[in-house]
């Protein structure tokens, strides 16, 4: 795992960042004067739905990483949860706003809204401990696990010298 590890931790942010382009990509024919049509749907449609699943197994193997060990099969439950919730309210929301408003605002919100949240969220996910050490950066990576360790109660001892503040 610690090979596959490394290589899906180096992805996280360029996944997430086609996820972005996709995202407005996907919203361009609500703000749109003029009727794009289906195959742009389609390949907006498709390259989201590609960076998203990618993105989600990422966070899995990350989640695997950081997270301590008696916490990770809920933390992996309930991002398992928010998305298949979050299918679901998308779904419900389609029913009420294709009827109302189309296709084009429906793509824009169920795209966007998303997106948005990534965007914000991603700049607060710490690098990969193992992969900040596999790249010679051992100062970074313990501030990370100390982090981790004073988030989860634990003692920082077991990380080295961590700075007291």
């Amino acid at each position: 795992m610690h090979i596959l590890s490394l290589f899906l931790i180096q992805l996280l942010i360029p996944v997430f960042s086609i996820h972005m382009v996709f995202s407005v990509l996907s919203a361009i024919p609500a703000f749109s004067s003029k009727d794009i049509g289906l195959p742009w749907l389609v390949v907006c449609r498709f390259g989201f739905g590609l960076a998203y699943g990618s993105g989600i197994s990422i966070l899995c193997v990350y989640v695997a990483e950081v997270v301590p060990i008696k916490a990770r099969g809920a933390c992996i439950f309930i991002l398992q949860m928010f998305l298949a919730f979050g299918s679901i309210a998308a779904a419900i929301t389609g029913l009420f706003v294709i009827k109302s408003f189309g296709w084009q605002i429906y793509s824009g919100l169920t795209t966007i809204i998303p997106g948005a949240i990534v965007f914000v969220t991603i700049w607060f996910i710490p690098e990969s401990p193992r992969y900040l050490i596999s790249k010679g950066q051992q100062t970074r990576a313990q501030r990370i696990l100390c982090r981790i360790a004073k988030i989860n109660g634990k003692s920082t001892l077991i990380v080295g010298a961590c700075k007291r503040g």
